[in-house]
């Protein structure tokens, strides 16, 4: 009689037949109960099994800021800065309210050139308006200090007044035009001091540059605010 077994594979015997099924409900059991068989020749143990727990990993440090990401204004100016019944005006006539359009005219963005503590030794103001020939206007009642009609260097042709005895300072840069004034001189908030132009700019259209800055006393070192947030409150003067 021929077998059914496989060619070289040797069917089991009598003798093992039951220990092959006992082995095979003793896996399966030991599955069942959390437990692993391991068999020695006829001999079986078993051993509870561990169940395999993950690792508590501490949390991962916090990642360093980007400094190319790092957000530019607008920082408030200090509370004393504002005074009820004070008149002033945005730069730019109205109706449309500029403000900077991008992100390399704020405040505080880095420049090639070197620049004081206050402005985060990047952009001392803000950039805006596009239009050359725009009437540029003083944003307060003050004084003129210095007017430079010569286009040399950075600012190129510029205004620069002083307000409140002089512990508020305000510049006006890039001017195309600069009107008739003289170092001395009274000015009104709104009065016309130039137009936007691009005199001193080398990498840019035309702009005004507009700086604010605050001393202790008219002789005191200037610390430079960021305008954003006074460009977003001050009316717009119609002209």
């Amino acid at each position: 009689m021929q077998s059914d077994a496989p060619s070289g594979a040797r069917a089991p015997t009598g003798r093992w037949r039951p220990l092959a099924l006992a082995s095979g409900m003793a896996v399966l059991i030991g599955g069942l109960l959390g437990v692993r068989v391991s068999f020695h020749g006829p001999e079986a143990t078993a051993a509870r099994m561990t169940p395999a727990v993950a690792p508590v990993l501490p949390p991962p440090p916090p990642a360093e800021p980007d400094p190319s990401t790092k957000p530019f204004g607008p920082e408030l100016p200090p509370p004393d800065f504002f005074r009820e019944g004070e008149v002033w005006f945005h730069p730019l006539p109205g109706p449309l309210r500029r403000m900077p359009e991008r992100p390399t005219r704020r405040f505080g963005v880095e420049r090639d050139h070197d620049s004081p503590e206050s402005c985060r030794q990047g952009h001392c103001g803000c950039d805006i308006g596009e239009v050359r020939g725009e009437p540029v206007l003083a944003v307060h009642d003050g004084v003129v200090e210095r007017v430079v009609r010569e286009s040399e260097g950075r600012s190129g042709r510029y205004v620069r007044l002083l307000h409140r005895n002089g512990t508020i300072v305000t510049q006006y840069m890039h001017l195309d035009d600069v009107a008739d004034l003289k170092p001395g001189m009274r000015v009104r908030a709104g009065d016309k001091l130039g137009t936007v132009g691009g005199t001193g700019v080398l990498h840019s259209e035309p702009h005004l540059h507009f700086t604010v800055a605050i001393r202790a006393k008219e002789d005191a070192p200037e610390v430079y605010l960021d305008p954003e947030p006074l460009l977003a409150l001050w009316p717009m003067f119609q002209m």
